[in-house]
């Protein structure tokens, strides 16, 4: 929102200065200050881009990378369940 609300409505009711709000499927409501993203242990925020680390195991890729590499053999019948 650029400003509040001029005439507020049950929907509208939290819309009390500009900011950003989401629609809760209820009413608008505000984006909680210092809720930004700060990382973690895959996925670090690096100035304004987000940067993926490397994956390991049956699946590999380098970090940052689109391409992956699926290990010989990494799905089998005995690694998916299906319920029988």
């Amino acid at each position: 929102a650029t400003s509040a609300v001029g005439s507020a409505t049950a929907k509208t009711i939290n819309i009390t200065s500009a900011g950003y709000y989401y629609f809760d499927g209820g009413i608008w409501q505000r984006f909680a200050l210092g809720s930004g993203y700060t990382g973690s242990g895959s996925i670090t925020l690096n100035g304004s881009s987000f940067e993926r680390a490397a994956l390991t195991g049956d699946i590999t890729s380098g970090a940052n990378s689109n391409t992956t590499t699926i290990s010989d053999n990494a799905v089998t019948s005995a690694k998916i369940l299906d319920g029988s």
